[in-house]
């Protein structure tokens, strides 16, 4: 099948052009759980879900139904439970570990809700990143950018981007298939923004074009494309698998031709609107996810606890872990016992040390340096800590203090 866009919410009716299923009905009958049973002699049209025995199915092809046999060897239809699975974590902006709000300036990146990073590199641009309760029917949470300093005129090599990372474990099974990006976006400011992804090495590319039609309304946003990486870096264990990027500005010298295989580091095209032209911008994402196939499914909601504990192995809060003071009183010896492996060795984010170290019945010490990494299985690592008393015991304390960081 060609590479191709389709956006699901561009008619009043929320019809695709394609004729395929009302994307905000087939969500709402997901989550309520009012599925139809497959029925035969039945007209279906691609993405609608049905239940036959115990099993949730989607359609892949228009067809009328035969018999659900017959139907099955034809490859009209999916099971959910195999097909539907994301590879993009935390996609509903649920986890936001380290902070829910954040100023940027000038050239930085930082984290709001975990695995997705916002990244800029402006001469004038300023901007507040934040998880928002904004967000479409069936969604809590969304993250929001919200412009507080205009850049008019975005120079060659400046950018700004949000990028959500796909480890190359989960990545392997995607390699050279047909991959559909799905995703909800709402904006103050109508116009292109573009998406892209982008391989290990950032020397493979392909950029789409996305229109927001209609200010302040949630619009839904698929992109299909086959993946090939042919001739660039590849990783298929530890390392950044892919990479998904949504743009808000770019200079010329990250833009090249969309809808297509790009040799090199890409993040729009040409058509790519400057979100930061004026104070009044905003923007909201949410609900991102990857599936393979040519339909963008409807969203997989997990549990907190289950997103929480997959975000374990990328970034954790290190609060309540303990350790022994050295001979000379400035370093802890301390022990990090993991339940969940982490993605590579790590090391301490020291957020704010003021406080972090605290001896039981004796004084809250400032942790002011790292000395060793983290080892990935668990271990000891250790930590400056001013003014401890020496062979005393201790632990780590204060929320949003201090974090074990593996991250992209």
């Amino acid at each position: 099948m060609a590479d191709s866009f389709t956006n699901l919410a561009t008619r009043a009716d929320n019809v695709d052009a394609n004729s395929a299923a009302d994307i905000n009905t087939l969500m709402a009958n997901i989550r309520m759980g009012s599925l139809r049973p497959w029925v035969t002699l039945t007209a279906y049209t691609v993405g609608q879900v049905v239940r036959s025995g115990n099993t949730t199915w989607i359609c892949m092809t228009a067809h009328t139904a035969g018999t659900f046999v017959d139907d099955l060897a034809l490859f009209r239809w999916k099971q959910m439970n195999q097909y539907s699975r994301s590879k993009i974590l935390n996609g509903a902006m649920q986890v936001a570990q380290e902070q829910t709000t954040v100023n940027l300036t000038g050239t930085q990146d930082d984290y709001v809700c975990d695995n997705f990073k916002f990244s800029q590199s402006l001469s004038a641009g300023e901007c507040t990143v934040s998880r928002s309760t904004e967000a479409p029917d069936g969604f809590y949470y969304s993250t929001k950018v919200d412009i507080t300093q205009i850049d008019a005129s975005i120079a060659i090599g400046e950018f700004a981007h949000f990028t959500a990372f796909v480890e190359g474990y989960d990545y392997a099974s995607l390699k050279d298939g047909e991959v559909t990006r799905g995703f909800w976006v709402r904006s103050s400011k109508t116009g292109t923004f573009c998406v892209s992804v982008m391989n290990n090495g950032s020397d493979r590319s392909y950029v789409s074009d996305i229109t927001i039609s209609v200010a302040d309304t949630w619009e839904y946003k698929t992109v299909t494309i086959t993946l090939d990486q042919t001739g660039g870096t590849e990783n298929y264990t530890t390392g950044i698998g892919i990479q998904l990027l949504f743009t808000l500005a770019c200079g010329s010298t990250f833009q090249t031709t969309a809808d297509a295989w790009q040799t090199g580091e890409f993040y729009a095209s040409a058509s790519q609107d400057n979100w930061f032209d004026h104070v009044d911008n905003d923007f909201y994402i949410t609900g991102v996810q990857l599936n393979l196939g040519s339909t963008a499914l409807p969203f997989q909601h997990e549990d907190y606890a289950t997103v929480l504990t997959k975000c374990y192995r990328y970034f954790r809060p290190a609060t309540g872990f303990s350790g022994l003071i050295n001979a000379a009183g400035t370093q802890a010896a301390v022990f990090i016992h993991l339940e969940i492996e982490l993605r590579v060795n790590a090391v301490f984010y020291i957020r704010n040390g003021t406080g972090a170290w605290h001896e039981p019945e004796t004084a809250f010490r400032t942790v002011t340096g790292v000395v060793s990494s983290i080892p990935k299985r668990g271990g000891y690592a250790n930590l400056v800590i001013a003014g401890a008393a020496p062979g005393s015991t201790g632990n780590i304390q204060g929320a949003g203090k201090i974090f074990i960081d593996c991250r992209f």
